[in-house]
């Protein structure tokens, strides 16, 4: 059976936070590296 559409919604809102959360980590680390050139 398919999952309600609500929480369907709910995974991908969290997910997408999360790789919001990974993506600005990643940048992150990269201007350190850059800076500690």
């Amino acid at each position: 059976m398919a999952p309600p559409a609500r929480e369907i919604e709910m995974t991908l809102k969290f997910l997408f936070c999360q790789s919001l959360l990974i993506n600005r980590r990643s940048i992150a680390e990269q201007q350190a590296a850059e800076l500690a050139r």
